[in-house]
């Protein structure tokens, strides 16, 4: 969860913890103000025809004071 100090909002991405072993969150605000989320599954090889799906859900709310 990432919070603005200041302008009352979050930004939330909300995961299975089970499906993930990695996440990031990158902000910059130079030339255009940019946030980058990514998730990562643990390392595994997959059988051929195997697939692996992660389901994640990002939204930005307000605060509530």
């Amino acid at each position: 969860m990432v919070s603005g100090i200041g302008n009352g909002l979050i930004l939330a991405n909300r995961f299975l913890k089970e499906q993930v072993s990695r996440c990031f969150a990158r902000w910059t605000g130079k030339a255009e103000n940019s946030l980058t989320l990514g998730i990562w599954s643990a390392k595994r090889t997959l059988a051929p025809g195997e697939t692996l799906k992660l389901a994640a859900d990002c939204g930005i709310s307000a605060r509530i004071y």
